[in-house]
């Protein structure tokens, strides 16, 4: 089981994926993904490395991870401000150019990309995936409801078992494998592109379609940001939900508790 890329540039309206060099992992906007480069978990998710920033990189990070992406390089390429949107006014605010929001503006995941994607071509890097899962059960609970537990892989499993529910709407099934990316209950490999298109709850409500572009978060902070491909995890969600993502990841990399699975 190596690790994946894709063979030529995607190009979206706010970001464009492009081929990654084998073992690099995801390059955003010249930020390697990693917890440690974390400095917003909220409603969004941003990172900084230097003097490089991205915003709401959830998006670009479920994009890749859904279609089983390991290394890619993704940079924005937006050319204008949208001042409607929080992300960009923040943005400006600090100085930077609307490129550093990577997050499409409809509230989707990657509703721009799913179709290209869909026709592009995932190449096989030639280096090792490491499949990583953790040592012993976890939960993080916050007090605003968001609740999340993730299960050690079962011997010989390879894959990440995803259940989310949001409020009284859910649960909701999944799985993530690494080489095919994310499949539905019935092992369908069109469910990636009903989470892509999916809007988040915080643009359209409390509706189906929005525990839809919840689970895409989750997959994006747990396997794309976390590196945790294999077990089970349950969520139990409410607004806000990434301090509990990225927060039950940073605390089992300060535990260690992500191990490779045998």
């Amino acid at each position: 089981m190596n690790r994946q890329t894709i063979d030529a540039p995607v190009r979206g309206g706010t970001f464009t994926i492009g081929p990654g060099r084998p073992g690099t992992g995801l390059v955003i906007n010249g930020i390697h993904l990693q917890p440690a480069n974390i400095i917003h978990a909220d409603h969004r998710v941003d990172i900084r490395q230097g003097n490089n920033v991205a915003l709401v990189v959830e998006h670009p990070v479920a994009v890749a991870t859904l279609f089983a992406i390991h290394d890619a390089e993704i940079t924005g390429n937006r050319p204008t401000w949208d001042f409607y949107r929080a992300a960009d006014r923040e943005a400006h605010a600090r100085g930077l150019k609307p490129d550093a929001v990577l997050g499409p503006a409809d509230g989707s995941i990657g509703r721009d990309v799913a179709a290209p994607l869909g026709r592009a071509t995932i190449v096989d890097g030639g280096v090792p995936l490491v499949i990583n899962s953790v040592s012993q059960p976890a939960a993080i609970e916050k007090e605003d409801g968001n609740r999340i537990s993730i299960q050690p892989a079962l011997p010989g499993d390879r894959v990440l078992d995803i259940s989310v529910s949001m409020f009284n709407l859910g649960p909701l099934h999944a799985t993530l494998d690494p080489v095919k990316g994310l499949l539905g209950d019935a092992g369908s490999r069109d469910f990636k592109f009903e989470v892509l298109v999916a809007r988040s709850s915080a643009v359209i409500g409390l509706k189906e379609e929005g525990l839809l572009h919840a689970l895409g978060d989750i997959v994006a902070d747990i396997a794309g940001t976390g590196g945790i491909r294999a077990g089970k995890v349950e969520a139990q969600l409410s607004m806000g939900y990434h301090k509990a993502s990225i927060g039950l990841v940073q605390e089992l990399i300060s535990q260690k508790l992500v191990v490779p699975v045998d």
